[in-house]
């Protein structure tokens, strides 16, 4: 049986999905159902994994909960939470860490397992080493990438590219949430 994980990237898609006046995706499930039911060597159901960071407790208490709400209901529906942290840099602006490196783990360590195909949605230029190995260990690495996005590095690692776009064509519209103004770019963790 064909072994397929889809890799999301919480930050790095979002700032995809917001330069093309997309707030979010409710539920994301709907994100994982296009990619497996259209983009996909076989239509076999895919592991779905989600890798994010949360405010800190003692920084924003209500914001906390209200993502781990939010977490709790990808779990739900069946996909996979992998938890970075966030820090507060030296401008005080809330940061995430550690996100895009256990998304790379977890792509070496998915090829090592035997999947066949694993779909990245990021174009975070500090993967492309694990992408690498991943291919190397013989899984065909297909990214998720929007025209806008700089991912030079990431387009020439993996063996296809998916258009963001050509995935929200699968996405009913009432599940995609425009932003009220495009222009102001927001963040789910900062």
């Amino acid at each position: 049986m064909t072994k397929i994980a889809i890799l999301v990237d919480e930050m790095n898609a979002m700032a995809q999905l917001h330069e093309l006046g997309i707030k979010g995706i409710r539920p994301w499930s709907q994100f994982y159902k296009a990619i497996e039911e259209n983009f996909t060597i076989t239509k076999t159901p895919a592991e779905c994994h989600f890798y994010c960071a949360n405010i800190p407790e003692k920084l924003d208490s209500q914001r906390h909960h209200l993502r781990e709400g939010f977490f709790k209901a990808l779990i739900r529906d069946g996909i996979t939470v992998h938890k970075g942290f966030a820090v507060l840099d030296r401008n005080k602006r809330l940061i995430e860490k550690g996100v895009d490196v256990l998304l790379s783990l977890d792509l070496v360590d998915l090829s090592l397992e035997g999947f066949d195909e694993i779909i990245v949605f990021s174009a975070d230029g500090d993967i492309v080493p694990a992408i690498q190995r991943a291919r190397a260990n013989g899984a065909i690495v297909k990214a998720v990438l929007s025209f806008t996005m700089p991912a030079g590095n990431i387009a020439e690692s993996v063996d296809e590219i998916i258009r963001l776009k050509d995935v929200l064509k699968f996405i009913p519209s009432i599940h995609l949430l425009e932003l009220k103004n495009p222009n102001m770019k927001e963040s789910v963790v900062a």
